[in-house]
C-alpha cells in the first residue's frame, strides 16, 4: 500500500511538472488530461484522496509562478458539486467556470477561451449533473423571475428535444434526457460563439467533451465528444456564419429571406427587359435575350441557393433535406425561366415568320 502511494505521488508530480514546463500550450495530450481526471474521480468516489496540493506551499507556488491548469471545466453553480474534490485536484490544477445550468453564453464563452487558449488547457469539459435545478425548472415549466428566464433560455431547446422522445409529462427519463441534451447544447453554443475554440479543436490542441456528475454516488459519467462535432465545426466555420452574428438566428433568417426577395426582384427586372413585352423585345436580338435569360437563371439560382445556406447556416448543405431543397429551388427557377424563354422565343419566331409571310405576300402582289 505504501509503495502504491509513493508511485502515485511521483506520477502526480511528473504529470504536473510536464504541464508547468509547457507554458500556455501544454505538452500533455487531451487524452492524458482526461485520463487524469478519470483517475482523480475514482479516488474521490473511494474516499482515497492523494492530492496534497492544497497547502500553503502550493498557494505560494501558484502566486509566484502563475497558474498552469491542465483542464478547463464548466459546471453548474450547485453547491453539492465540490469540483476540485470531485477530481482530487488542488490549487491551480483546473480552471473552473460555474453558472446555473452549466449554460454557455457570451460571458461563459469568454471565460472558457481564457482557459483553453490563454492558459492552453488541452481539454474542456461541460459537466452537467443529476437533479439539475435549472433544467428541472424548464422541464416543469416553473415560473421564474428576475434574470433567471434569460439565463435558462438556452435550456429550452434541449428540453424540447427530450420531450419529442419522452413526452411532455414530467418523468425521470425526461429529466435525464434533458440534462444530457443540455450538455450537448452547451458544447454547441461554445462552438457557435468561439472561433478560437473551434480552431484549437481542429488543430487537435483541444478536446471538448461532455460529462454528467451523479450527486448521489459522486461518479462522473463521461459522454465523450459531441456526436455531431464535425458537422458543427463545418457549419460554424462557414462563410454565412461569419457574416451573420453568432447568436442571431433571427437576423440570419431575415438576411436569407432578403436574398429571396432579391432573387424575385431580379426575375421581375429581367422579365420586364427581355420577356414581358414584344415592344421591349424588339430592342434585343434573339441571341441577346437568350444570353440575358441564362444570366438571369444562374444569378437567381445562386441567390436562392445562398438564401438556403444562410437560413440554415451551412457553407455547403450537408444534410439530405438541405440538398433536396437546393435542388428543388434550382429546378423550379429553371422551369420558370425556361417557360418564359419558350414563350418569348416562340412569340419572336412567330413575329419573324409573320413578317416574312407579309414580305412574301407583298412580293407576290408586286409580281
Amino acid at each position: 500500500m505504501l509503495i502504491k502511494k509513493i508511485v502515485l505521488s511521483f506520477s502526480i508530480i511528473f504529470f504536473f511538472t510536464s504541464v508547468f514546463a509547457s507554458g500556455t500550450d501544454s505538452s500533455v495530450t487531451p487524452d492524458a488530461a482526461i485520463d487524469f481526471l478519470k483517475k482523480g474521480n475514482a479516488r474521490y468516489q473511494a474516499g482515497n484522496f492523494h492530492n496534497p496540493r492544497l497547502d500553503n506551499d502550493r498557494r505560494t507556488e501558484t502566486v509566484e509562478n502563475g497558474q498552469h491548469p491542465f483542464a478547463t471545466i464548466i459546471t453548474c453553480s450547485d453547491s453539492r458539486i465540490p469540483l476540485e474534490h470531485v477530481f482530487d485536484m488542488g490549487i491551480g490544477d483546473i480552471f473552473v467556470i460555474r453558472v446555473a445550468g452549466n449554460v454557455v453564453n457570451t460571458d461563459e464563452a469568454g471565460s472558457i477561451e481564457y482557459g483553453v487558449d490563454h492558459l492552453g488547457t488541452p481539454v474542456f469539459v461541460v459537466l452537467g449533473h443529476t437533479g439539475c435545478g435549472a433544467v428541472t425548472a424548464v422541464v416543469k415549466n416553473a415560473e421564474v423571475h428576475g434574470n433567471i428566464p434569460e439565463l435558462v433560455a438556452n435550456i429550452a431547446a434541449p428540453v424540447e428535444k427530450a420531450r419529442a422522445e419522452h413526452g411532455h409529462e414530467f418523468s425521470d427519463d425526461l429529466l435525464k434526457a434533458s440534462i444530457e441534451n443540455n450538455v450537448w447544447q452547451s458544447i454547441d453554443d461554445l462552438f457557435k460563439k468561439s472561433a478560437v475554440s473551434r480552431e484549437r479543436v481542429e488543430k487537435e490542441k483541444l478536446k471538448v467533451i461532455g460529462a454528467i456528475y451523479n450527486l448521489e454516488t459522486g461518479a462522473v459519467e463521461w459522454l465523450g465528444e459531441h456526436p455531431q462535432q464535425e458537422q458543427l465545426l463545418k457549419s460554424y466555420n462557414s462563410f454565412t456564419h461569419k457574416i451573420i452574428p453568432d447568436d442571431s438566428s433571427f437576423t440570419r433568417i431575415l438576411f436569407g429571406y432578403a436574398l429571396v426577395l432579391a432573387m424575385i426582384a431580379l426575375f421581375i427586372v429581367f422579365d420586364r427587359i427581355y420577356f414581358n413585352s414584344e415592344t421591349r423585345n424588339k430592342k434585343y436580338q434573339i441571341g441577346d435575350r437568350i444570353k440575358g435569360g441564362y444570366t438571369a437563371f444562374f444569378l437567381s439560382s445562386a441567390l436562392a441557393v445562398l438564401a438556403v445556406m444562410v437560413i440554415y447556416g451551412y457553407a455547403i448543405s450537408p444534410g439530405l433535406f438541405h440538398g433536396v431543397l437546393v435542388l428543388v429551388i434550382i429546378v423550379i427557377t429553371g422551369v420558370v425561366y425556361m417557360r418564359k424563354y419558350t414563350n418569348s422565343l416562340i412569340t419572336s419566331f412567330k413575329n419573324v415568320i409573320s413578317a416574312l409571310k407579309k414580305e412574301v405576300e407583298l412580293h407576290s402582289k408586286d409580281k
